[in-house]
This record gives C-alpha cells, structure tokens and sequence, in this order.
C-alpha cells in the first residue's frame, strides 16, 4: 500500500482542483457560521450599538452580487492570460513547466480562495429575503461584512499572485525550483549513513544463484514505474524466508508480460506473492517525478538543452543548468549510500534492487548537454570548470575516474569543435586546472587514509 499511498499523494498534490474544493466546501462551512451569528441576538445588539453592521436589503443584494461576479471574471481572466503566458513559456524551458504551475500551492491557494469567495458570497446572498410578510426582511449584515473581507483579501492575493507568476516562469527560476527538488530527493534516495555501510556492498558480498534457479516475476500491465513499496516488499520476502532480485527502479518502462524480478527460492512462493510484487510496482502512462531521481535531472537537462537549439540560442541558461546540475552532483557524492533506505533496511537477507549508481546520474547530467555543445565554446568551458570544482571535492578514486573520464572526452571536443587560438588557451588553462585537481596527491587526507 505504500507505493500506492505514495503515487495518491503525488497526483493529489499536483492537481489543480484538490486544495480548492476544500476551501470550497470550507467556504460553505464559513457562511453557515456566520448566518447563524447573524440570526443570534448578540450580533444583532452588536450592530445596532456601534452601527458597523448595518445593511438595507438592497444594499446587500448588490454588495454580495458584485463581489460574487467579479470573482468570476477575475478568475477566469487572470488564469487565460496566465496560461497564456505558460505556454510560450513551456516552449522555451519544456513542457514540465505546466506541471509545476499545476502543482505551486500559491496557485492552489490563489484560485481556491477566488472560488471559495464566489460560493461564500452566493450562498450568503441566497439568504437574504422576509421570513414573513409581517415581519422585517433578513439581512444578514455580519455576513456581508465577511464577504468584503474575502474581497479585499483577492484584491491582495491577486497581485501577489500576478507577481508571483512572473517570476516564476523566468529561467532561473524554474532551474533553482526544480534544483531544490533534486536535492531533496537526491537525500531521501542517498541518506546519510552513520556508518557507512550500504545495500550495495552488501550485495557485491552475496553469491548469487543461477537463473535457472529462480522463478521470474513478470509484470501484469505496462507503463513507467511510478513507485515502489520497498518495505512492503522486504516485509514480505522476509516473512516467506525468499530473497527478491528487481530489475527495474522508478522511471522504467516496462511491458505487460515482462520479466521484472527474480525469486528464489522458487518452491516458497506462489501466486499471491506474484500479485504483491506487481501491486508493489505502480505504473502510469507518463513518468513523474514521485519517486524517479531522474526524471528531475532530465528536466534541468531538457531546459539546457531548449536553451542550446539554434531557435533560442540562450547560453546563459545552459551555464544556469550546468552550475545547477553540479552542485546537485556534489551533493551526491558527499552521501554515497547507493540505495534506498527502506531497502537498505532488509536487503542483506531479502531484497535487492536496480541501484542508481552515480555515474548513472553524471552522465546524464554531462553528456546530452556536451553534445549539443559543440558551437557554444562558454558551455564547454563551464563543464569543464564544473569538473574542476566536483574533483576539487570527490571523496573517492571512483568518483575521480569517472570525472576523469568526462574530463577527456571534453579535451577531444575542444581539439575538434574549438578553433580559435584565444578560446583554445583558455580551454588549455581549464583543463589544465582539472587535470591538476584531479592528481592523486589531492585527494583529501581523511578520504587517502
């Protein structure tokens, strides 16, 4: 249940009608409220003192309808031209840029408390009329106040809303938003382990059996892994005394029938456990960012990309995603515990998983940007310095290979893409410095030891 209650989250976080509906029907309870202060005594004695709750029928027919119709054009206009403005914005960055509009609470809460304001005030102006012919006329006076204020809290909300959407929709700051959550799952996937011990050397340790031995796991629908219960699925092989082998992580595609994991000993399960493990492995028509690392890192990469095609040809925003993409990677690399922590937790005896290694994520940070590259010399210079910087800090000679790695396929992209001599002295001078970072005799001291 936990993959499942974990997808439900995602999807009602990101909605745009969850949040609103329940200021809606808050709305409905708020009037409710205030009508019946409005029929007590107290409130009546209230107005009559100090003379600020006070209405004539037609004045509250025409203060609740005003504000009840203006709600609705401002919402509706202020959100067409706003989606307007996405949209050409989404053009540029990508697509993504759409669900993260959708799921910025300042836009929930914007566009819930315009609504709430409408029904709060329609269901306040249904209530004003006579009980009877010979008696005065309802006017619930303290409720009509109430309306005002939600008014002039729009009034506010709009132009911070306003505000708000402009500068969400520049570049920079799509890039530190979509870095913040790259950090913050990059932490959740790579925990920080007091004692450094990890699922993966665990599982280098353990002798696998053969596949012939095994009994496959196949998967019963199609789609990209969303999430993955991993302590449902520990919590399970341990009670059957089985060990379960996943091929596949958050953000794959899989196929219906396709072979996704493997069990053994095969004689301990049967059919139910097949049935947990693919209720465990929750798919979806598109890949989201519930539980998929790397989906956040193909979005800084995406708008990197957009920025370096000859229709845009915005550098600054690529060097924006590069400095982005390598302060997540040092982030990383401070916290080397390839695996996540429900699965650390039983995967010694039960489970082990498709660990997300670091070169997985260094390369698609560094590669698809290097490539389309080639005629944008102040990009390669910046990955180049990026290297510097991560090498400056890896804490392993592993991590030092593989920017090592990175390092020269730059160095043959320079000797070809880059001619002229100043920008080749400049390349020299860079990678010089990476070169240099990247000797033996740098490596920390507490790392050497």
């Amino acid at each position: 249940m936990g993959a499942q209650l974990r997808y439900l989250s995602y999807r009602v976080g990101s909605s745009f009608w969850f949040l609103p509906l329940l200021m809606l029907f808050a709305a409905g309870a708020l009037a409710s409220a205030t009508l019946l202060m409005d029929s007590s005594s107290f409130v009546g004695f209230l107005g009559y003192a100090t003379g600020l709750f006070h209405f004539e029928e037609e004045g509250a027919r025409l203060i609740l309808s005003t504000i009840a119709g203006s709600m609705i054009t401002v919402t509706s206009l202020v959100y067409s031209l706003m989606l307007v403005a996405l949209t050409l914005a989404s053009g540029q960055l990508g697509p993504r840029l759409m669900t993260m509009f959708m799921r910025d609470r300042v836009n929930q809460l914007v566009l819930g408390t315009f609504l709430a304001t409408f029904v709060y005030s329609l269901t306040v102006l249904m209530m004003i009329g006579s009980e009877a012919e010979e008696k005065a006329a309802f006017v619930p006076t303290f409720s009509v106040w109430c309306a005002f204020l939600l008014a002039l809290t729009c009034f506010f909300l709009l132009v911070y809303f306003i505000h708000h959407v402009s500068e969400g929709i520049q570049a920079d700051s799509i890039i530190v938003a979509v870095g913040a959550e790259l950090d913050a799952e990059i932490d959740r996937v790579f925990p920080r382990s007091p004692s450094g011990e990890t699922m993966r050397n665990a599982q280098e340790a353990r002798p696998e059996p053969e596949e012939a031995d095994c009994g496959e796991i196949v998967a019963d629908k199609g789609g990209y892994i969303q999430t993955i219960d991993f302590k449902g699925l520990a919590a399970r092989c341990e009670a059957l005394g089985v060990h379960l082998r996943l091929g596949v992580k958050p953000g794959d595609f899989v196929i219906e029938g396709q072979k996704v994991g493997l069990v053994w000993p095969e004689d301990r399960i049967d059919d139910a456990f097949r049935q947990n493990v693919c209720v465990a492995l929750v798919a979806g028509p598109k890949r989201t960012p519930a539980q998929d690392l790397e989906f956040r890192v193909h979005a800084l990469v995406e708008i990197a990309l957009r920025a370096l095609s000859p229709g845009i040809n915005d550098t600054r925003t690529a060097i924006a995603c590069v400095d982005r993409l390598t302060a997540s990677l040092a982030r990383m690399m401070a916290n080397p515990a390839y695996a996540p922590d429900s699965s650390r937790r039983h995967g010694n005896a039960h489970l082990s998983v498709r660990l997300l290694e670091f070169d997985d994520v260094f390369a698609i940070a560094f590669n698809e940007i290097r490539r389309n590259a080639a005629k944008h010399a102040s990009v390669i210079f910046r990955q180049i310095d990026s290297l510097g910087n991560l090498a400056a800090c890896a804490p392993t000679m592993h991590h030092r290979a593989v920017i090592r790695r990175q390092g020269e396929i730059l160095q043959r992209l320079c000797d070809a893409a880059i001619r002229e001599p100043s920008d080749r002295e400049a390349a020299e001078k860079r990678l010089a410095h990476l070169w240099e970072m990247l000797d033996e005799s740098t490596i920390p001291q507490a790392v050497s030891a």
